[in-house]
């Protein structure tokens, strides 16, 4: 007996403790959401500020030599710039810079890259699936996406023309690197907050075990009390209909124990009775009595009448 009495405790104990991990679970991923596109959007911004002063700058630098140098300043520029990059070794993990042009279809880079192909550059195809944002630059737009870059890789980058130059410029980062934090944050604070769950239910169980037995115990009488009592004794909704009735009333009325819920309190009343007793329901339902007790008549399921209260 006391294992099936234990049985409604932990499946409360259960229910408590997924209701609170989706709790959590869903706080957290809203929180992190809420954090990792508030970091994205940061990032994008410094990735489209650098794109954007970098190709001014060699936009600068290409008219300054295109008035002093004449027909030679295409060739003289790049070549500072090739200079000027040989000691950045790009930002972040992952995060670099590229330069390219277009040479018919291929799209040729000019500077090393930091992953791979660092010294032998291969061309990418312009209408290809790879160098998305290398691809928007060289057709003179300014802006940045999400989309793979000459390695096929995801990356959030910012684009801009050098039109001085006829260039595109690319300022980028792996989107794996921008995510990793944020996966691993989660990761953490979820195993925190299932340990703190789990810790947290253990003693709240504990603490209530007391209680819940008392209660268990209690409801079992009261059910017990209610199937077994000699007298009929009901629990009415505010309608009439029949919530909760015991094998006492059934046998007083006549009514079979699945039969009698298909009728209403007002069906089995004698008429004369009921407005009365709808009246003191009125009223305590207004509360302007606490209970009341009165002597009635119910007609059975045989037609018949009987008293009760």
């Amino acid at each position: 007996m006391q294992e099936k009495e234990g049985k409604p405790s932990q499946v409360r104990s259960i229910c408590l403790i997924v209701i609170m991990v989706s709790i959590t679970l869903t706080v957290l991923g809203v929180a992190i959401g809420s954090l990792y596109q508030t970091a994205l959007e940061e990032q994008r911004k410094r990735l489209v500020d650098t794109a954007q002063s970098r190709a001014a700058m060699m936009n600068a630098v290409a008219s300054y030599d295109k008035q002093h140098s004449g027909a030679q300043a295409f060739e003289h520029t790049p070549g500072q710039i090739r200079e000027a990059h040989r000691n950045f070794h790009g930002f972040g993990e992952t995060g670099e810079f590229t330069l390219a042009r277009r040479e018919g279809d291929p799209i040729v880079f000019l500077l090393s890259h930091r992953h791979h192909d660092t010294v032998h550059l291969h061309p990418v195809a312009f209408d290809g699936a790879e160098a998305i944002p290398m691809q928007h630059a060289l057709k003179g737009e300014s802006g940045s996406i999400i989309g793979r870059d000459y390695r096929g890789e995801n990356v959030l980058a910012a684009y801009e023309p050098v039109r001085e130059m006829g260039l595109g410029i690319v300022a980028k980062i792996d989107m794996k690197e921008i995510r990793a934090p944020f996966i691993r944050a989660a990761y953490t604070t979820s195993d925190i907050a299932l340990l703190l769950i789990l810790l947290g239910s253990q003693a709240f169980r504990r603490i209530t075990a007391g209680t819940a037995r008392r209660v268990e115990h209690s409801e079992k009488l009261f059910r017990e009390t209610f199937a077994h009592a000699h007298i009929g004794m009901a629990h009415v909704g505010i309608g009439g209909a029949w919530l909760r009735v015991n094998d006492a009333l059934c046998d007083i009325v006549g009514y079979p124990r699945e039969e009698l819920p298909r009728c209403t309190f007002q069906d089995i009343t004698h008429p004369e009775e009921l407005d009365a007793d709808l009246t003191q329901i009125k009223l305590t339902l207004a509360g302007d009595i606490n209970t009341y007790s009165m002597e009635t008549r119910y007609i059975r399921k045989d037609g018949s009448s009987i008293h009760g209260i």
